[in-house]
C-alpha cells in the first residue's frame, strides 16, 4: 500500500462545523511549498492537502502542480466546499 501525507494548511473559515477544530494550526503557504519539497518521494504516492479551506488559498494551484511535479501520483484537497458555491 502507498503511503501518504497529510499537510494542513493555514487557511480562513467563517463556518462553525461542529465537527471542526477550527484550530488556526497549519502551515502558511511557505511552510506547505517546503514540506512539498522536503517530503517528496521515498515511496510517498499521496498528498492530502487540509485546513478550514485550502480553496481559497491563492497558492494552492502553485503547490499542486509542485506536488505533482515532485511525483505524488494523487493530490486530494479537503475543502468545507463553502467557495464551490460562487464558482
Amino acid at each position: 500500500m502507498a503511503r501518504s501525507h497529510g499537510l494542513r494548511v493555514e487557511s480562513p473559515c467563517d463556518l462553525a462545523c461542529a465537527a471542526c477544530d477550527r484550530s488556526p494550526s497549519g502551515k502558511t503557504p511557505e511552510e506547505a511549498a517546503l514540506f512539498v519539497q522536503s517530503e517528496s518521494g521515498a515511496g510517498v504516492a499521496e498528498l492530502r492537502i487540509l485546513g478550514c479551506d485550502p480553496l481559497s488559498l491563492a497558492s494552492l494551484p502553485e503547490l499542486v502542480r509542485d506536488a505533482r511535479a515532485r511525483g505524488y501520483r494523487r493530490i486530494a484537497v479537503e475543502t468545507n466546499g463553502a467557495g464551490l458555491g460562487s464558482a
